[in-house]
């Protein structure tokens, strides 16, 4: 398994997740157990060591380096599936794609009998949101399930010259969305607790990042993509300390799955598994013994 196409950025969910969970009985402590806010980061396409926290050196990534240092950052984490709308069926339901149904693009939707995490919230009561970045992701999938507002809206005349995959938006607008709702909900003190998704999708392929990052990456733009999506992580998490919200968020941050870069063959994902790490394995393969 390629420590980036089966190894995710789950350095993130590492991060973010459990860096709220020291200091949300501090600062909240009048807030009912188990009402905590939620806030589920997927960077799509993120592969885990081209992240610095990861020991990457030639990509500067300060906002979620932060987070995986106050927080808990995961070293043994493997995508169940090298594509996109599968492996967020994993992450969304708990459940492998034998049990669930996605496998890939040519899946179905999710089945009514497999729960979404969102629908769990629902039943706890919190305010639920989604923003995707990606038409891969759109509501067919039925990953909208249980979310009150789910932001899938994308010109789909873009497939009239290239294919779904391709269809998507710069984290700079999913995240002005996700901003937008935020300052439409009540005041922080009175608002009900949220769980909210926020899907990003600029270190997929094809490798186009703005400016700056287009120059000082570019010889290695998938990490200008990278790096573009920590300084949006940066505008979001400094929104958050602005209004509060914070350092009484759980907020789990990880990757769907990553890139193989040109390893074993593979220039981008799909094909491959492998747990590689700049050529060297993270982990110990499993050995499969035949039942």
């Amino acid at each position: 398994m390629n420590r980036f196409a089966s190894r995710p950025t789950v350095l993130l969910t590492v991060l973010l997740g459990l860096c709220a969970s020291s200091s949300v009985s501090q600062s909240d402590s009048n807030r009912p157990p188990g009402h905590t806010p939620v806030l589920l980061i997927t960077v799509d396409t993120l592969r885990a060591d081209h992240l610095s926290c990861y020991g990457a050196r030639n990509v500067r990534t300060p906002a979620m380096d932060a987070l995986a240092a106050k927080g808990v950052r995961f070293e043994n984490a493997l995508a169940q599936v090298p594509t996109t709308p599968p492996s967020h069926a994993v992450i969304l339901t708990g459940t492998y794609p034998v049990y669930n149904g996605v496998r890939d693009f040519s899946s179905g939707p999710l089945p009514q009998s497999v729960g979404v995490l969102a629908e769990a919230f629902e039943r706890q009561g919190y305010d639920t949101a989604a923003f995707v970045s990606a038409f891969v992701l759109d509501s067919t999938w039925g990953f909208s399930r249980g979310f009150e507002t789910y932001d899938d809206h994308f010109d789909l005349r873009q497939l009239e010259t290239g294919n779904p995959g391709t269809i998507e938006r710069r984290a700079e607008q999913t995240i002005n969305l996700l901003l937008a709702w935020f300052r439409s909900r009540p005041a922080t003190g009175t608002a009900r607790p949220f769980f909210v998704w926020l899907h990003l999708y600029d270190p997929h392929r094809p490798y186009t990042p703005p400016e700056p990052f287009r120059t000082e990456y570019a010889s290695h733009l998938y990490d200008g993509e990278v790096a573009y999506v920590d300084s949006q992580l940066a505008r979001l998490f400094a929104a958050l300390r602005r209004n509060g919200l914070y350092d009484r968020t759980l907020i789990v941050l990880l990757s769907d799955h990553g890139e193989s870069l040109g390893e074993h063959g593979e220039d981008d994902h799909g094909f491959f598994i492998y747990n590689c790490h700049r050529g060297k394995p993270l982990v110990r393969p499993v050995r499969l013994e035949k039942v």
